[in-house]
């Protein structure tokens, strides 16, 4: 049997931030069939009454092409089953 992946996915918290601005969390997703990369920060909203996970999917593609992430980076997760 053949386990679907679809529109499931994986984050990681993140151990060695570079600055603030970086995720909290990060990993992988496959939605609607297509692999996508996904980065969390933890937040809290405007009134400070709640905390909550603001998320950004991305084609993993882009982080390779602008440099953030090479090919062979031990960062890459594309040894992850999904």
């Amino acid at each position: 049997m053949v386990y679907d992946n679809n529109n499931r996915g994986a984050l990681f918290r993140v151990t060695d931030k570079k600055s603030e601005k970086h995720p909290d969390f990060t990993g992988k997703c496959e939605v609607n069939g297509k692999e996508m990369s996904v980065a969390g920060w933890t937040t809290d909203s405007k009134d400070g009454k709640h905390k909550f996970l603001s998320l950004k999917f991305s084609d993993p593609s882009d982080y390779v092409a602008k440099g953030e992430v090479k090919a062979d980076d031990s960062t890459n997760t594309s040894d992850i089953p999904f």
